[in-house]
Formats: structure tokens, C-alpha cells, sequence
């Protein structure tokens, strides 16, 4: 976890500032606080045009009994994605848009899904065997209760 923070708060700022310094030398610095800006602001209006599709879909999920977890995933990147565009830098700003435009956004939904499966395991109790063993992929987590009282 420390090499992630290390690189998020210190590797990240001093490449951020270095292109910042090097594409104001370039174009001059008021273009380049005039382009800081104006990704900010479009980053603003992007993430509030997604999340309100997303918040939808969110209610259309819900109104049909079906778990949001695919909207709220989207939410959660699509918040991330508005916080690293306001934040300045070139970087940032194509980190943001990346987690804001759907298609690029879906692609690192699918990553992280991966991780979270890859990471936690999922297990289940049960009072009959006092063991603890881990469910199978197939399994839905659902617990039939005819089942259990078949074992009592």
C-alpha cells in the first residue's frame, strides 16, 4: 500500500509540475492556466452530465428489483474522474476522462471488478459444522431455509 500512497503524493505532483513548467514553456503561461481552467471546467461539466445518467440509471435499476452495483461502480469513477479533473495538472486531466467517458470508464470498471473478486473471499458459516469453507463460484449466497432445517 505505501509504494501506491508514495507515487499518488509525491511521484505524481512533481510530474504534474514539470509538465506544467515544460507546456508553459512552450505555449506560454497564461495559455496554460487558461487550458488548466478550462479542463476543470469541462471535467465539471462532463462529470455532472455522467452522473446524472448514471443516478438514473441507478433509479431504472432499483425500480426493477435489480441490484445497481454496475451504476453505482460508475458512480463511484465518475466522482473520482470530476475530483482528478479539478485537480490541476495534465495528468489528472487524462486520468479524469478516462474514469468519465463510458467506454474507457467500463474498461477500468472491469479491472477493478477483477481485483475485488481476485481479493476477497467470500465465505460461508454454518451452524451445523461449525466450519467455516469457502462457497463455490456457482454459488448464489442465497440460504434456503427448508436446507437448514433439514439439518436440525
Amino acid at each position: 500500500m505505501f509504494p501506491y500512497l508514495f507515487i499518488l503524493f509525491t511521484v505524481l505532483p512533481i510530474l504534474e509540475l514539470y509538465l506544467l513548467v515544460e507546456v508553459g514553456e512552450k505555449i506560454g503561461a497564461n495559455k496554460t492556466i487558461l487550458l488548466v481552467i478550462g479542463t476543470g471546467f469541462a471535467g465539471a461539466f462532463l462529470a455532472k452530465y455522467q452522473g446524472l445518467r448514471t443516478v438514473r440509471k441507478l433509479r431504472e435499476n432499483l425500480a426493477q428489483g435489480v441490484a445497481p452495483t454496475d451504476a453505482m461502480l460508475s458512480a463511484v469513477l465518475i466522482l473520482v474522474g470530476g475530483v482528478t479533473l479539478l485537480t490541476p495538472g495534465f495528468i489528472t486531466d487524462v486520468i479524469g476522462l478516462a474514469l468519465i467517458f463510458p467506454l474507457t470508464r467500463k474498461i477500468f470498471a472491469y479491472f477493478i471488478k477483477r481485483i475485488f473478486r481476485s481479493t476477497f473471499v467470500m465465505y460461508e458459516y454454518s451452524n451445523y459444522t461449525a466450519q467455516h469453507r469457502p462457497m463455490r463460484p456457482d454459488d448464489d449466497g442465497v440460504i434456503d431455509i427448508t436446507d437448514y432445517q433439514k439439518r436440525k
